[in-house]
């Protein structure tokens, strides 16, 4: 190696201040997977939103009758 190289090269990593900062890490990383399943089940349901609104506008209505045929052996109570 050429020289001064070493001096160069001489270093630590410290990981003191990352193990006492754990628990903080640990919720960073679950707020950050919440957001994430938030996000995802916002974009199915709009998604999911647009599907039907386009199947009643082209006048196929399958997911109208899906949800029918879904819902229609469910026992509900009487709505007053």
């Amino acid at each position: 190696m050429a020289p001064g190289v070493d001096a160069l090269l001489n270093y630590r990593l410290d990981f003191g201040p990352v193990i006492d900062g754990f628990p903080a890490l640990l919720w960073g990383c679950v707020g950050t997977l919440r957001l994430a399943l938030g996000g995802i089940a916002f974009a199915c349901g709009i998604v999911a939103g647009l599907a039907i609104a386009l199947g009643r506008m082209s006048g196929y209505r399958v997911a109208d009758r899906a949800k029918a045929d879904s819902s229609a052996n469910l026992m509900l109570p009487p709505s007053f």
